[in-house]
């Protein structure tokens, strides 16, 4: 199941989450029945149900506010994710607290960028000076 190979649950794992019998999934040969169904909502309320019905729309149902431009935050297995999609590219999960990471990694750069431009300014000025 494509929801196991993106949040790396075993499918073994979620069977037993959801009270699903041991190779239910990979058995499975038409929709669930509504009580299967009910026990894999009640515990993966992330999963959107068109998604999982009828193949439609994304696959979780993402809690849209902005991380960054162009980007999501969405909770899976009550690990917070960040969703985003690079100009050219598929989209990405990258868990939480290492986005939390990277962006203060990216405002750590900005800051020695800006302080390294008035650096230069202050240089081309004692140089301008000189001449």
């Amino acid at each position: 199941m494509e929801f196991c190979r993106m949040s790396g649950i075993k499918p073994g794992r979620f069977e037993r989450e959801c009270g699903l019998s041991n190779a239910y999934l990979s058995k499975l040969k038409h929709e669930p029945s509504r009580d299967k169904l009910g026990k894999i909502f009640a515990r993966y309320p992330e999963l959107n149900k068109d998604w999982l019905l009828n193949g439609e729309g994304p696959m979780l149902n993402v809690v849209h506010y902005p991380a960054m431009e162009g980007g999501n935050e969405l909770l899976v297995n009550d690990q917070e994710y960040y969703v985003g999609r690079p100009a050219g590219s598929d989209e990405v999960l990258i868990p939480r607290d290492a986005w939390e990471v990277i962006k203060k990694q990216a405002d750590s750069f900005k800051e020695r960028d800006e302080q390294m431009n008035r650096v230069i300014s202050l240089l081309e000025k004692q140089m301008d000076k000189g001449k």
